[in-house]
């Protein structure tokens, strides 16, 4: 293995670790997509199988944390990307159910009764977190008037 493959390997750790912080997630994924697409196909055997890693830890952060249209849609476009690069026929099977689960995710997204958006949006809460930082905001004036 060359340096160069070695260089490769250590940028798809680095953006696997970025996955993990939900404001690099999109960027990241558009990294690894880049780079599948420049190298992938004169990739070693050895690089290849980071490649899929990597692109298995997107699924999974998809399945388990990110819920949000754009990420998902980050997600299936990696996702047909990779599906058509990859000779392996386990690894094209599993990103179809990957690519299969990204389009559920959207349509259902999609497919939302206007009402439950209508809730949601008159639930009173601007984001993720909020609640928690409306409590913490309150107890933090609570201890300000007892000083």
């Amino acid at each position: 293995m060359d340096q160069h493959e070695d260089e490769l390997k250590q940028k798809l750790q680095d953006l696997q670790k970025q996955l993990g912080k939900k404001q690099m997630f999109e960027e990241a994924v558009a990294s690894i997509r880049s780079l599948l697409h420049q190298f992938y196909p004169s990739a070693s055997p050895s690089l290849r199988k980071s490649f899929f890693t990597v692109i298995s830890r997107v699924a999974t952060i998809l399945k388990t944390r990110y819920t949000s249209p754009g990420f998902w849609s980050a997600g299936q476009g990696l996702f047909l990307e990779a599906e058509q690069l990859v000779s392996e026929s386990s690894e094209r099977e599993h990103l179809r159910t990957c690519i299969a689960r990204a389009r559920e995710q959207l349509s259902e997204i999609d497919n939302q009764p206007e009402e439950s958006a209508q809730n949601r949006r008159s639930q009173g809460y601007l984001f993720e977190g909020h609640l928690t930082w409306t409590k913490s905001l309150r107890s933090l004036s609570g201890w300000f008037s007892q000083i």
